[in-house]
């Protein structure tokens, strides 16, 4: 587990323009928001990037944000998983926002709580047609994406 810190400091390298890495593996890593605010920002400036796990960590709606502010000028990424992360509406309403102005994410996944509130839940639900979209309610996935529109 690198947590936080390993995060902080795997970021800038993910960043980094000599980075030759393509895809980042980080499930079950007990990283917060402190680390996936790294991570956003190895987002902003690494061009090398395709793929980034953060399923089952503990990023809640500040890393959320953070991963959001990579997204939003990030070119090469095309898949993105955080499910099993506790992010809620705040969260939520940052990453839509941010993969709206992303022309390249083709996936990502979320765990969509229950405790999200219902305008959250139908405007990522109805989000372009772009992007597929894994739903991990509880235990039943669900996939959205052009073809289930």
């Amino acid at each position: 587990e690198i947590g936080d810190t390993g995060a902080q400091i795997l970021g800038p390298v993910l960043g980094h323009e000599l980075n030759v890495v393509r895809w980042v593996n980080l499930a079950n890593n007990s990283i917060g928001d402190k680390g996936a605010v790294a991570l956003g920002r190895a987002m902003c400036t690494g061009r090398k990037l395709q793929g980034l796990d953060l399923r089952r960590n503990k990023i809640g709606n500040q890393g959320a944000a953070g991963v959001a502010v990579g997204l939003e000028v990030n070119t090469t990424l095309h898949w993105l998983q955080l499910h099993g992360n506790p992010i809620a509406d705040e969260g939520v309403h940052a990453l839509v926002a941010a993969i709206r102005k992303n022309p390249t994410l083709k996936q990502i996944s979320l765990s969509l709580a229950a405790s999200l509130d219902e305008n959250c839940k139908s405007g990522v639900k109805n989000y372009v047609a772009n992007v597929s979209f894994h739903w991990d309610e509880g235990t039943v996935p669900l996939m959205k994406s052009a073809e289930d529109a």
